[in-house]
């Protein structure tokens, strides 16, 4: 789970406006900008604000800062519920507001602990698809224990020590207009841990596993084990499952790179083609060269578009080129060392990004971003920042799928529509696909290309289409993409 924060666009507020002329001067024109999660923490939202907002005069003597600070009790509850009285409880209530209530939270790891532990035979759910993430943060920990948090006040070490040793926890059902049944379940551990211990996260897979034989009733088609966050990462993109659950345990594991693919590559092309501009003349910046963005460059490059591949190993990023070089001209191949000093330079001669990389926050600021830019980001935590549209640069969330008919209360970043993440998509196609067809088969390894195009054919036939241009919450409208899509080209062309 990503924890994001809320960006307002906001014009020249003065600093020593009284509150009230505040929320009159903003509230009427309120922007989401950026990736919102189920709970952002007060101080980070605060700094976050302070930082990249600097019309936002936040000041230890505005009394806004000091509800933020020392929030009214129920900011939690739901927004019927929330009488909301300030500009303050309005833009933390934007990140604060829940997907379920105590009780359902309550319930939900009661539930858990209670199939993970009983020497019992508890009766079995019928399971299609299950979709498996992890906490990003200790903060994460706020929503699926919050009744802990005053052990976080006495001492962080035994509040982490304690949740580490919950089982994997079920945070949601996924209800589908097919009649399937899904789940998304989160395990406790965080990520340092994760890619650090490799014992733990064989620990952590085989709990995975233990709970799930005992939650989910056998199906014959096999349940989809979809893999979210860094776990396709930290198993050797889903092997290392497999090598944990053996075929006869009922699963099928996916890390859903196939689906994030085609989003990415399917989006990209939407863009260009309504921009009008010739596929020769095209440059996309590859942002991240590993299994995501590698596939992307190779799926661009057969649809006759230019890529620049950007990473920060020299020798991850030599050794795709003289692949890539096999099967495609050079010319259409530029490769670039990625440091903080040259990417401006190096996205200039490009028109839009794709980025794919594995970080821990962001990498390129504002000013390193040329204007006009568009970059599609699937990385997780975000790798690029979110942007107001008066700044002329736009990052789209990248990987985004629009599934009709698959529901969930969880907000990922951008909201509970339709747009459904890659990853969580490809679980959903599979078990639909199962069902009837057998076209696509789970990635795990490498990204086949015939799968891939079994992948687009079948979205074809299910009306699956690339998401939503998503901006965080924000829509972008497709005419200002094309836009700046086409200043691009006549900036480069210059």
């Amino acid at each position: 789970m990503t924890h994001s924060f809320t960006n307002l666009d906001k014009a020249n507020i003065d600093a020593q406006q009284s509150s009230n002329d505040l929320v009159k001067t903003i509230i009427p024109f309120p922007e989401i900008i950026h990736k919102t999660d189920l709970h952002v923490p007060l101080n980070l939202f605060v700094k976050h604000v302070a930082k990249n907002h600097h019309e936002y005069p936040l000041t230890k003597n505005n009394k806004h800062i000091q509800w933020l600070l020392n929030p009214l009790p129920g900011i939690n509850m739901h927004p019927k519920k929330v009488k909301i009285a300030s500009l303050a409880q309005k833009l933390y209530h934007q990140q604060a507001v829940r997907t379920h209530t105590m009780w359902e939270t309550l319930r939900n790891l009661f539930i858990s602990i209670l199939y993970y532990h009983s020497p019992f035979n508890l009766p079995k759910k019928k399971i299609d698809f299950v979709f498996l993430i992890h906490a990003r943060y200790i903060e994460d920990y706020k929503t699926a224990f919050p009744f802990l948090n005053l052990i976080k006040k006495w001492s962080m070490r035994i509040y982490v020590r304690l949740i580490e040793f919950s089982p994997p926890i079920i945070m949601d059902y996924f209800d589908t207009d097919l009649g399937l049944n899904g789940v998304l379940i989160t395990t406790p551990i965080l990520p340092d841990t994760l890619m650090r211990e490799r014992k733990t996260t064989q620990n952590e897979i085989r709990r995975v596993k233990r709970f799930l034989l005992k939650y989910c009733a056998p199906n014959p088609r096999k349940i989809v084990l979809g893999l979210g966050g860094w776990w396709p990462m930290v198993s050797r993109k889903g092997e290392l499952f497999n090598d944990i659950f053996k075929q006869n345990d009922g699963f099928r594991v996916t890390t859903g790179h196939t689906a994030t693919v085609y989003s990415l590559v399917s989006t990209t092309m939407q863009l260009i083609n309504k921009s009008k501009i010739e596929l020769s003349k095209v440059n996309v910046a590859i942002l991240g060269c590993g299994n995501i963005g590698s596939h992307c460059a190779e799926f661009l490059l057969d649809l006759g578009v230019s890529v620049t591949l950007i990473d920060i190993n020299q020798k991850k990023i030599r050794h795709l080129k003289r692949d890539l070089a096999h099967k495609y001209s050079s010319k259409h191949i530029h490769t670039a060392l990625f440091t903080p000093k040259r990417i401006k330079q190096i996205l200039s001669a490009c028109h839009l990004g794709i980025c794919a990389t594995s970080n821990v926050g962001s990498i390129i600021t504002m000013q390193q971003i040329p204007k006009h830019f568009i970059f599609i980001d699937d990385s997780r935590p975000e790798a690029i920042p979110r942007f107001s549209l008066k700044d002329k640069r736009y990052t789209l969330e990248g990987g985004l799928l629009s599934v009709h008919g698959l529901h969930s209360r969880i907000d990922y970043g951008f909201g509970n529509d339709h747009n459904t993440l890659g990853c969580l998509s490809e679980s959903y196609l599979l078990a639909c696909d199962r069902r009837d067809r057998n076209m696509v088969s789970e990635t795990v390894g490498n990204i086949k290309k015939d799968n891939y195009h079994n992948l687009a054919k079948f979205c074809e036939l299910q009306g699956i289409t690339p998401g939503c241009y998503k901006m965080g919450n924000l829509e972008v409208e497709e005419e200002i993409l094309l836009h700046a899509l086409q200043k691009r080209h006549k900036k480069i062309e210059e």
